[in-house]
């Protein structure tokens, strides 16, 4: 595994060094391999290690909000002919730089959800385009179904804003065709009630991680040698998604519908499990397992 810069200690500068860097050296291989009988298999490995890093800093330039070079870096790969498990990739790295430059707004509009439900369409189109890629590989499928866990909870609590209505009926047509395409529910109207909808979405956010922690253990199952970030990254979602819905029913008053009985049992044997694979945030949660486990024994 080649080493990157830190995506949020390394400044960008960095990573465009390193990128810059290798993709010179890349290209001087692919250059003596043009007479070689090997160069079709030689320079679809190249393309993915020149591409790869372009989603990485990507990534980088996401967590760092600096969002309009994250968007470049995602053009230049989504404009080539690039093989499946990058496609899903870019599709995450996308999701993710939607998610969070809605989150760094102080209020949400109706075009800012659009572009959520917008963002989440394209991710499950990808999804279908490449099933077969992703049935092979769990990893990627743990991670491409923590990233529609993470899209489908957000749109739910944006609809559970007092403004949630006026969101749905202000919804560009096109993603509210999305909306009714993604739940299924063609015979949705825009005077839906905010709190139906807004369960809906929970109830697909907990089948994402669901789904996702299933892949995750299912990888690590057959590829011990590899380690197991999927599955960490996987049960720490379910497990922050569970203790995020406790919360708002203790402190804000707030229901997502859901049946939360299992919840509380669910943190904790995803939590220890992950601290028992090293998980550094894991452990930071510990002292809510404490709080946990007094208030549900």
């Amino acid at each position: 595994h080649h080493r990157l810069p830190d995506k949020r200690m390394d400044p960008l500068s960095v990573w465009s060094d390193v990128i810059t860097n290798r993709s010179f050296y890349l290209q001087t291989l692919l250059e003596k391999y043009e007479l070689s009988e090997e160069i079709d298999r030689v320079e679809t490995q190249l393309t993915n290690e020149v591409l790869s890093p372009y989603l990485s800093i990507a990534e980088a330039a996401s967590a760092q909000a600096n969002f309009s070079l994250a968007a470049h870096f995602i053009k230049q790969v989504s404009q080539t002919d690039s093989p499946a498990h990058l496609q899903i990739r870019c599709a995450h790295v996308s999701a993710d730089i939607c998610l969070r430059r809605e989150r760094g707004l102080l209020v949400s509009s109706a075009e800012d959800v659009s572009k959520l439900v917008s963002s989440l369409n394209q991710l499950q189109q990808t999804k279908t385009q490449v099933s077969a890629t992703l049935s092979q590989d769990l990893s990627l499928s743990s991670r491409h179904h923590v990233v529609e866990g993470h899209q489908t909870k957000r749109i739910a609590e944006l609809l559970q804003q007092p403004e949630g209505g006026h969101l749905i009926g202000s919804l560009f047509p096109e993603s509210f065709e999305d909306l009714k395409s993604y739940l299924s529910n063609p015979e949705l109207t825009a005077g839906e009630d905010p709190e139906y909808v807004a369960r809906k979405f929970y109830l697909r956010s907990l089948a994402a991680y669901k789904q996702a922690v299933s892949d995750g253990t299912n990888f690590f199952k057959a590829n011990v040698e590899m380690g197991s970030p999927c599955m960490i990254d996987s049960m720490q979602a379910m497990a922050k998604f569970c203790d995020n819905c406790l919360r708002k029913e203790e402190e804000d008053s707030v229901s997502t519908r859901l049946d939360l009985k299992q919840f509380p049992s669910v943190i904790t044997n995803y939590l220890l499990r992950a601290m028992q694979y090293g998980s550094v945030e894991a452990r930071q949660l510990f002292p809510r397992l404490l709080q946990l486990i007094d208030t549900h024994p």
